[in-house]
């Protein structure tokens, strides 16, 4: 009976199990969770991006000027700017043609060493080694709508200034590096085109960033850059076409949401020595390197809900981790990214020294178990399992034994010991081996000096050991036992996938 007993129960815990696994996993539709369709179309994600028209102004309504440079505030006067340099009123620097002589000329238009506000707006400036240079100059309240196109050196530059402005709406194209910002606070970089440079958007040193809804593509290096900035936004971005899509450096706790990263050749989302930042909701196509990247000292991150297809192809893992504790899943709703080469497994592994993984991924079948609902049950299974065992075993066999065979045993080993013991211990009669003097339980003979004999000392150095030994097999086999069901657990969570 308690065979059948035994046995049921076994099964029953199996059974449990199994179910459990299978009947617990986050019933997740990817769809309601991310923003975009499941069966999305690679082609219309690739199409919905092309190469840049040229955009052009009407000449006829803009005023040929020479390059303008203001070094103090008394020269925004000296140009008859419009305006009084006040927050509600600003000098407005606007509606310019300034085409300058490269060999002649550093900038079209150059600010440095104001407090006065400003606005620099609807400008076309051409042919200059920097079309737009802002340095130590505050409250620059906007830098828009200006069209900057064909230089060596930098379309947008702004170095070592505060301000609560905005630059949008810019196109910017053949640049050294498009928009440049450098040690400068509380500016948004909102809506600017920035195609065909060597680095479409790169910001340095800056404490308050936002680049929202930027469009740079074909850009050799870089599309987006961004380099010890805390926090950063990068949002509603398409960088296409580049060498790096976007990349941050030294920059924690920044959002890089949003984005569409298509058909770059280096990386699509890379972060060097960046930590605590939330990488959601990008679509990273056709990279011929890895989607998203993960470099040593970057820890802490959180990435999903990202589209990751084509990515790194012909190898194992579209993505990289040599950072710690980075996590490829969202917690809460327990969803990961979509990832195109999953195929039918539940988890998707991460290639790197960090050996990360997306636990939930998004397009994983609806049959995959839940990875820490297997965990839980693959540690408790073997540990309720032997605790029916022995609950069957242990009166029917292991008392009875004890009791008939073991605990004689151990009463008649004690009362050995014990004897044993009591022989060892008590005063004995010895002789000098050297002048045989007798006498009871001498250290030194009183008549020559020479020690007693050590026998005793020794006979007790062994019953000590003896008991240590006992000891010692006690302690490895509960080891053994400990380790036998680890092992247990460890085969049955192989067995389920995970």
């Amino acid at each position: 009976m308690r065979k059948k007993c035994l046995l049921v129960s076994i099964i029953f815990l199996f059974c449990l199990n199994f179910w459990l696994i299978h009947s617990t996993r986050s019933n997740l539709d990817s769809c309601d969770i991310v923003q975009f369709e499941c069966d999305y179309n690679l082609e219309d994600l690739s199409s919905s991006y092309s190469s840049p028209t040229d955009v052009s102004f009407n000449l006829d309504n803009l005023t040929m000027h020479d390059p303008i440079t203001i070094t103090h505030d008394g020269m925004f006067s000296y140009y008859s700017l419009p305006g009084n340099g006040t927050e509600v009123n600003p000098y407005i620097i606007e509606n310019y043609h300034i085409v300058a002589d490269v060999m002649e000329d550093d900038y079209g238009i150059y600010i440095s060493g104001t407090s006065s506000y400003f606005v620099i707006r609807n400008n076309f400036v051409t042919g200059l080694i920097m079309h737009i240079k802002i340095e130590a100059a505050d409250n620059c309240l906007e830098i828009s709508n200006n069209l900057c196109n064909v230089s060596s050196d930098y379309g947008i530059y702004i170095s070592s200034s505060t301000s609560t402005g905005i630059i949008k709406d810019n196109v910017i194209s053949n640049q050294w590096k498009g928009i440049y910002v450098l040690q400068s606070t509380t500016f948004d970089i909102i809506n600017n085109t920035c195609n065909y440079n060597e680095a479409g958007i790169y910001v340095d040193s800056w404490s308050t960033c936002n680049v929202l809804n930027n469009t740079c593509n074909f850009n050799e290096l870089l599309g987006i850059k961004i380099d010890n900035a805390n926090p950063c936004h990068v949002k509603d971005n398409i960088c296409n076409s580049n060498s790096r899509a976007i990349s941050f450096t030294s920059s924690p706790s920044c959002n890089i949401m949003n984005n569409t990263c298509i058909d770059n050749e280096n990386r699509g989302i890379n972060l060097g020595n960046t930590d605590d930042c939330l990488i959601v909701n990008n679509s990273i196509i056709n990279t011929y390197e890895y989607g998203i990247e993960l470099n040593t000292v970057s820890d802490n991150n959180r990435i999903y809900h990202n589209i990751l297809v084509n990515n790194k192809i012909g190898f194992d893992s579209q993505a990289y981790d040599e950072g710690n504790k980075n996590e490829w899943y969202d917690k809460e709703t327990k969803s990961g990214n979509y990832w195109e080469d999953l195929g039918d497994k539940c988890t998707y592994l991460i290639e790197g020294p960090a050996k990360s993984k997306d636990l939930y991924p998004l397009n994983s079948a609806d049959s995959c178990s839940n990875p820490i609902t297997v965990r839980l049950l693959s540690t408790l299974l073997p540990i309720g399992i032997s605790v029916i065992v022995l609950s069957f075993v242990t009166p029917k066999y292991i008392i009875p034994f004890t009791k008939a065979e073991i605990i004689p045993r151990m009463k008649e080993r004690r009362a050995r010991n014990a004897k044993r013991r009591e022989e060892l211990l008590a005063p004995k009669t010895v002789s000098c081996t050297n002048c045989n003097y007798t006498a009871q339980e001498i250290k030194f003979c009183p008549k020559c000096g020479t020690p007693a004999p050590r026998e005793k000392i020794r006979l007790i150095d062994r019953w000590r050991k003896f008991n240590l030994l006992q000891k010692t097999i006690i302690i490895v086999s509960t080891a053994v036992a400990i380790t036998i069901i680890v092992l247990f657990g460890i085969v049955i969570e192989f067995a389920t996938g995970w």
